[in-house]
This record gives structure tokens, sequence and C-alpha cells, in this order.
């Protein structure tokens, strides 16, 4: 269990034991709250792993030595609560590292980004997304789950002389 899920659990029953023992109704509140902010945590998470679509498209299949690629990776889900910035982790290309991309403006349900890099070496490669995250506003709940990304192959050829 992470360390917010457990300190929400102990908020939770020690709020709930204070209202069932005192009788107080701010106590039922307070834990009513906990327990409604929990349960849309888990809700939003649900429904945007069920809905995120996650494309990228390169710019061209067969690119020369040396040249500057361009890949558009497109977002979109269609969860009713919201969530936060989906965190896209990238796969290492020849001169890139693997990374994260935080998409900070899902609030329209769609983003685009592009994601440029230069082929430096001479081979295939799979650039692209190995995997996205999934979580909601608070931090309670993350998901992580690996795209459809078949077909996604990047020949360098050789610079001719």
């Amino acid at each position: 269990m992470k360390k917010a899920n457990a300190t929400l659990a102990t908020c939770f029953g020690f709020f709930l034991l204070c209202a069932l023992s005192m009788g107080n109704r701010m106590y039922l509140l307070i834990s009513a709250i906990i327990a409604l902010a929990w349960v849309f945590s888990l809700a939003s998470v649900r429904m945007a792993e069920k809905s995120v679509k996650v494309e990228n498209a390169l710019s061209g299949a067969k690119v020369n030595r040396g040249e500057v690629v361009s890949m558009e990776i497109s977002v979109s889900h269609r969860s009713l609560l919201p969530i936060a910035p989906v965190a896209l982790h990238m796969r290492a290309t020849s001169n890139t590292p693997a990374g994260t991309i935080y998409l900070t403006q899902l609030g329209r349900r769609r983003q685009r980004v592009v994601h440029k890099f230069a082929a430096d070496h001479v081979g295939a490669m799979f650039p692209g997304v190995e995997s996205y995250e999934v979580s909601d506003v608070f931090g309670f709940f993350k998901r992580e789950h690996k795209p459809d990304m078949t077909g996604q192959e990047l020949l360098v050829l050789p610079v001719p002389f």
C-alpha cells in the first residue's frame, strides 16, 4: 500500500472512530469527504485508463543518417472526472536517452506533442512511447500501460558520397 493511501486510510479510520464514539457530525462529514475523495480518485483512474488512446506518427519511415526526425504523439481520453497529467515514458534513440514527457494540457481531453531527434546511427530503431502512466489528481492511484505500437520502425540509411 502506498504511503498516501495508508495515511488516507488512517485519517478516515480516526475520524470515523471519533464520529461514532463522540456522536459529532463534523467528524462524520470529514470521514465522508475522505471516503468520497478516495472513491472518486479510483473511479477517475479506472475510467481514464480504459479510454486513453496513444498514437504516434513518424515524419518518414526511411531517413538518411544525420537528418532530424519528428514524431507526432497524440494522446486523448474520454473520462468525465479529471486526471493528473499523463506521463509518457519514451524509448531511447541513438542520441537521446530515455525520458518522460508530462502532458499538462490534457484538460481539453486531447493533446499533441512533437518530439524531434536526430538519426545519428545507421540501422533500424523503434522510437516512440515505451509506456504511459495514468494517475489521479491527488496521487493516490497510478496505472502504467504499454501502448500497441506495432510497425513503428525507423530505418536510418547511410549518407551516399
